[in-house]
């Protein structure tokens, strides 16, 4: 069979799917026919296979298909939907019903059935990515024990800084690309408590990390986007890659996790917790022998979790502080706040240190509201019909989400230029003011307004999730975030140079464009 054969087939099979598509199929729920058609659709125009067509436009225009249904809709209290590309179709609720659904209990609205069926999910990650001793980890002894770790979480971003920027080459400017340089750090702070000492700063298990995470999430994004019957077909070749990333981060975990198992010392780290916990089924249950696989692949979904996510949220904050036109005055107050609340050994750096740096906290925030990593967040799958006050009945098998990005730049929720990057916005609430009266005594007072840290979730605020389906591991990452801010400011001076577009979009998506860089100098006087 020729190049040029197979070409050919290729492409008449291609056309025979966008023929398929472009024709609407029916429901096999009647009732749920009747309520996808009286919607408001976005993106849907009066042209030949409207549907496919507004299908293919959110692969590149979710944005401004959403921005349309939130100006058009939303704003006068009025549910839309957003198609998706072989996915189901999104309901997008205006404020005050999302407010109410996401209250509602999990036998009404599920929150785990529309994240753990996406394909990118089942055919990537399988059916413990949400639930097992990985997240329990994350909820229980990382969040309780941050007092226990922050210190050592300082050092390491000491030496994880040094290694991707040494002050001793920065004498000078020199670019780094954003990006990959803010997954290095993320990277080698993650492992110190997901792996220990051994392994965290050992730069080709590190690397070894970064590539299976990769190819976990660039088979998720092919995937989603494929049509149902290919998945299946596809997904073994990603599956192959995977497992040979797998592998190769087993070989560097297997000697660890055996030391581990021999050592009688009280676990410190995800590793040795996992362990542990293994050990103690496995003694309980005579017939079950030490699962090494599980083990590290719990440590593979802890970096998928968070590496990512924290890494882009990272680089955000960079692009949008130093990106900043204000950004001289931001800097000078940061590095103000820093010098007057951190103490200079990282080892000796409190988590109540960390909760004072009000603006190192806000600057975060604030980046994630104007940048967050996905325009739709928030998926439920109504289980059972629901009526809400407003009138609207949602019937049960209806995903429902919200317009993330659309309210977080809502002039209702932030009056104050809402599209532009304020850093200070939810910190000068709780600024102390300096007054002097008429006698010439300086006394301070607050301001009366409400602020709120990094890690609170509100339906105007939803970078996190809300509510009890909050990001579990927000905490944690917070204090990694603000670690890293505070040293970078204490230690470079930071420039972004040129107006090329620093996130790239896809379907709901948004990453940031690897090529982008930043330029670094090692601060005079340090």
């Amino acid at each position: 069979m020729t190049v040029t054969s197979i070409t050919y087939t290729a492409a008449i099979a291609m056309l025979a799917f966008i023929l398929f598509s472009a024709f609407p199929r029916k429901d096999s729920y009647p009732e749920l026919t009747a309520f996808w058609g009286s919607q408001r659709w976005v993106g849907v125009r009066q042209q030949w296979a409207s549907t496919f067509r507004a299908q293919l436009r959110t692969l590149r225009n979710t944005r401004q298909m959403i921005t349309e249904g939130y100006e058009k809709y939303a704003k006068r209290r009025l549910p839309f939907v957003l198609p998706q590309l072989n996915m189901p179709s999104l309901l997008l609720l205006p404020v005050d019903d999302l407010a109410e659904v996401l209250r509602l209990p999990e036998h009404k609205v599920d929150h785990f059935e529309p994240n753990l069926n996406a394909p990118g999910v089942k055919y990537t990650l399988g059916p413990d990515f949400t639930v097992g001793p990985h997240v329990d980890f994350i909820r229980q002894e990382l969040t309780r024990g941050l007092p226990r770790v922050v210190g050592v979480l300082g050092a390491e971003l000491d030496d994880a800084l040094e290694r991707t920027w040494p002050l001793a080459d920065l004498t000078d400017w020199q670019p780094f690309k954003a990006y990959p340089a803010s997954l290095s750090i993320i990277c080698q702070v993650l492992n110190r408590v997901f792996c220990g000492p051994e392994l965290c700063r050992d730069p080709r298990f590190l690397k070894e990390i970064q590539r299976h995470s990769k190819s976990v999430f660039t088979a998720a994004t092919v995937l989603q986007l494929l049509p149902q019957a290919c998945r299946p077909i596809l997904a073994p070749i990603f599956a192959y890659y995977r497992r040979k990333h797998f592998l190769a981060c087993k070989k560097y975990m297997l000697p660890v996790i055996r030391k581990r198992l021999s050592s009688t010392d009280e676990a410190s780290d995800a590793l040795g917790t996992l362990v542990q916990a293994s050990f103690h089924e496995a003694t309980n249950d005579t017939s079950a022998t030490l699962d090494e696989d599980a083990i590290v692949r719990y440590i593979l979904l802890l970096n998928l979790l968070a590496l990512f996510t924290t890494s882009m949220a990272g680089t955000y904050t960079l692009f949008n502080l130093f990106g900043s036109p204000t950004k001289d005055a931001l800097v000078d107050g940061l590095r103000d706040e820093c010098t007057r609340r951190l103490p200079p050994s990282s080892e000796e750096i409190r988590c109540d240190h960390l909760e004072s740096l009000l603006r190192i906290d806000s600057t975060i925030r604030e980046s994630l509201r104007v940048s967050p990593l996905v325009d739709v967040g928030t998926k439920r799958l109504v289980v059972q019909d629901v009526n809400l006050r407003s009138g609207l009945r949602i019937p049960a098998g209806v995903c429902i989400a919200s317009p993330v990005y659309q309210i977080h730049v809502d002039p209702k929720f932030y009056p104050e230029q809402p599209e532009t990057f304020d850093a200070f916005r939810f910190s000068r609430p709780l600024e102390v003011e300096s007054c002097v009266d008429d006698d010439g005594a300086l006394w301070q007072k607050e301001t009366p307004n409400e602020a709120l840290p990094l890690t609170a979730t509100r339906t105007d605020f939803l970078s996190f999730g809300y509510g009890r389906h909050g990001c579990p591991g927000r905490f944690f990452a917070s204090h990694v975030l603000k670690l890293m801010l505070a040293k970078i400011i204490m230690r470079y001076d930071v420039e972004v140079r040129g107006v090329a577009p620093h996130v790239k979009q896809i379907s709901v998506g948004n990453r940031p464009v690897e090529d982008v860089e930043v330029w670094i100098r090692k601060r005079r006087g340090i």
